[in-house]
């Protein structure tokens, strides 16, 4: 899996002035409409001054937040004639009210947290000894992965995973997909339970074993500073718990050879010029805040369009390739393709400090 979240950021928000008249829990009819959202705690790997100025707002809300249930509990215990329609009203409106403060606070910690990524995997590739070619490829692809859009329902993401899988193996797109261009790839093994695609997609990009690429990422999580601690301390649990992120995955790639990030309109010019392409999907789930990661190994031409074959560690069986249009891939992709192509008779440099 990856990691849901780009590395680039490119929205900004505004701070927002917290009422004092907040509302979370009370009457059950009260429910009726937007979810509640939870209170994010504040991310550990922000910096203290990062973290002190989201603390004052975060008490303020979770004040309000117990304040308010104890006032919607205390609303619930009057028998009906004494819940009047205008207190009722007044509870509604600080409901939404504390949906919306909510809501934008969440969103103000996750563009800090984002932040916080970016800036401290620049700052790996910045102190590592790779030269100076690898650290300004490197630093590119951080800065252009980006989330690559789609306009799909989980209901129809489900549909096209449903219909890829239906074509695994048949004719005529196995034999379409055998006379079409790229690498070809054979796959680096069956995933588990464990969310550790993004591991596949890389051992199988770069024709490397498992263990190799396993290791490696290990070490990079191990040291990286946009980690919280607990998964710095257990990376293994890590990744077969959350996966990887897409920046984590450039450096590694980039470790294995050398990264582009692309559109989903360069993908055929890409697997053409012999690279691979590592893509995050929406897995087959349907869950559009979660990820799949696979690799694009050929592309062909079925019934007039541009076609992909793709392989997924997912598949349970020897046929790990799929076959989607190119219509359906942007229909389930959640961020812009990792070309990757290989260093021919070089020994791959993985970070490490100068």
């Amino acid at each position: 899996m990856i990691q849901s979240g780009s590395v680039r950021v490119r929205f900004s928000g505004s701070r927002i002035l917290l009422s004092v008249s907040i509302l979370l829990f009370f009457h059950a009819t009260l429910h009726a409409g937007a979810k509640i959202p939870a209170l994010n705690d504040i991310p550990s790997i922000l910096t203290t001054t990062e973290k002190a100025r989201f603390d004052g707002d975060h008490q303020a809300l979770a004040t309000e937040r117990n304040a308010f249930q104890a006032a919607g509990n205390a609303f619930n215990s009057l028998s009906a004639e004494q819940q009047s329609d205008e207190a009722f009203r007044a509870l509604q409106t600080r409901r939404s009210l504390y949906i919306s403060s909510v809501t934008a606070f969440n969103a103000r910690l996750e563009m800090a947290r984002l932040e916080r990524i970016s800036a401290e995997l620049l700052k790996a590739v910045q102190e590592s000894s790779w030269t100076v070619e690898e650290k300004a490829r490197a630093k590119k692809a951080l800065d252009w992965l980006d989330e690559d859009g789609y306009a799909s329902t989980s209901s129809e993401i489900r549909q096209i995973w449903l219909d890829a899988q239906a074509r695994r193996g048949k004719e005529p797109f196995a034999r379409e997909a055998a006379a079409g261009t790229g690498p070809g790839l054979p796959g680096a093994g069956i995933q588990t339970n464990y969310e550790d695609c993004a591991v596949f997609a890389l051992a199988n990009a770069a024709g490397v074993p498992y263990g190799v690429v396993a290791a490696r990422i290990t070490k990079l999580i191990r040291e990286g500073a946009w980690r919280p601690a607990e998964e710095r301390t257990h990376p293994e649990k890590a990744i077969e718990e959350s996966g990887l992120m897409g920046g984590e995955v450039i450096l590694v790639a980039e470790a294995l050879g050398q990264v582009t990030v692309v559109s989903i309109d360069e993908f055929e010019h890409r697997l053409k010029a012999g690279d691979t392409v590592l893509v995050n999907l929406v897995p087959q789930s349907g869950t559009i805040r979660s990820g799949h990661q696979v690799v694009l190994t050929k592309t062909f031409q079925h019934g007039g369009g541009t076609w992909f074959e793709v392989l997924d560690s997912n598949q349970q069986d020897s046929r790990q390739c799929l076959y989607f249009s190119e219509k359906e891939l942007g229909k389930v992709i959640k961020e812009s393709g990792i070309a990757f192509s290989r260093d021919p008779g070089t020994t791959p440099q993985f970070l490490r400090k100068k």
